[in-house]
């Protein structure tokens, strides 16, 4: 590893969003695909039949045979997590007796991160006239509040309370965009964290993984597991 890239072929050590049980520990070593990685990265790896979400948290162990380790399946289309979100999160762990992989899980809930850039689409507000309903009006004003920014149809549809049809009928009627996703990379804006986009309502100046939804999730949490073991301790 120099300056925390990873050539191809390289031992990484990946932090799944999975709860693997003690035995295995919180990390799994891959090799780095072809092109490399770099620390943070946010990355689609094998796990037995399945692909799974991780994050490149280090070298490998180098506790196994190189040639039996399965190659690390893709870079995710995402601006990698910074070295204060890894501390912040492995202290977090560590305060609140959490599992390393659940507090990843819990701050990587973005709907579509796994996707990849072909399947991603966002909607903004459009020129055309559609037939009006409370519904709509509801798509529309938070589209306006969002100044341009596009948003995913799960988040469109979350924040003004409607079905996804009720978006589908706008785009339709030319009243909403329909339009494939910037690569995160590209996006400006990104939080201290080093997973945000431009044009969210983040106080950090950027939507979090999940806008906004997992590390708001993430709070709570935290917070409760706070509340347990002061009670657990007999603090105030």
């Amino acid at each position: 590893m120099q300056g925390g890239q990873f050539a191809t072929g390289d031992e990484v050590g990946v932090l799944l969003a999975e709860t693997l049980g003690r035995a295995l520990g919180p990390l799994l070593d891959y090799r780095a695909p072809e092109g490399g990685c770099a620390l943070g990265d946010f990355v689609e790896v094998p796990l037995g039949p399945r692909r799974v979400l991780g994050v490149v948290w280090g070298p490998g162990s180098g506790g196994y045979d190189p040639a039996k380790l399965r190659a690390v399946t893709r870079v995710l289309d995402a601006a990698p997590m910074r070295d204060e979100m890894r501390g912040f999160l492995a202290r977090a762990a560590d305060y609140t007796m959490t599992p390393l992989s659940a507090m990843l899980r819990l701050a990587t809930r973005a709907p579509g991160l796994g996707d990849p850039p072909s399947m991603k689409r966002i909607y903004r507000q459009g020129d055309g006239v559609a037939r009006a309903t409370d519904t709509r009006a509801r798509v529309l004003e938070v589209l306006a509040r969002y100044g341009g920014a596009g948003l995913t149809l799960v988040e469109l549809a979350a924040e003004a309370g409607v079905t996804t049809g009720v978006i589908k009928g706008l785009v339709k009627a030319g009243a909403v965009l329909e339009e494939d996703a910037p690569p995160r990379s590209a996006l400006s804006g990104a939080g201290p964290f080093g997973v945000g986009a431009a044009g969210g309502r983040s106080g950090h100046g950027g939507r979090c993984a999940g806008g906004g939804g997992g590390l708001g999730r993430l709070w709570h949490h935290l917070a409760a597991r706070r509340d347990r073991l002061g009670q657990d301790r007999g603090l105030p």
